[in-house]
């Protein structure tokens, strides 16, 4: 019997609020649709409207005007894809009040998370990105990366091991 060990890679990026935090990671992933294709990312907030009203606009603004962006905004397959590396970014709310255990993440499929504001999410949330980073499998594997971004906070992310590792 074998195992397979995986080394996740995890960044922590916080801060004031309009430090960029939000653009950088925003561009980072952008950047490994293009080095990547087909692969897929995903990016969580804690509710749809927190996505639509600060992450969404923010992607916007980093793709105004490329026409390798094509955008499908319906309410429960919302991301971006990149016409050229077939690549795409999902946009998914935690949604733990209607979600409890969490059930829409099990099964999801994808190469990485961009966890924003993850002062806002639970702990269960970063359990189950860590279980399913890496699980869309591409002939050329990129790393399963988890971006967070952060305003201070004494929450659970702040006594958690995660920003330790």
């Amino acid at each position: 019997r074998s195992t397979i060990t995986r080394k996740y890679k995890y960044f922590a990026y916080g801060g004031a609020i309009r430090g960029g935090k939000t653009y950088v990671t925003l561009a980072i992933l952008i950047i490994l649709c293009k080095k990547y294709p087909g692969s897929r990312w995903v990016v969580v907030r804690e509710s749809m409207p927190a996505l639509n009203k600060t992450t969404i606009p923010s992607i916007q603004k980093l793709l105004k005007g490329s026409k390798n962006a094509k955008w499908n905004l319906s309410g429960g397959n919302t991301h971006v894809e990149f016409l050229d590396s077939g690549s795409k970014i999902f946009f998914y709310p935690e949604n733990i009040d209607n979600d409890r255990e969490l059930n829409t993440f099990l099964g999801l499929e994808c190469n990485g998370f961009f966890l924003e504001q993850v002062e806002e999410l639970s702990e269960m949330l970063w359990d189950r990105c860590v279980e399913r980073a890496g699980s869309w499998y591409l002939p050329d594997m990129p790393p399963p990366f988890i971006f967070t971004t952060f305003n201070p906070t004494q929450g659970w992310a702040k006594k958690s091991s995660i920003y330790r590792i």
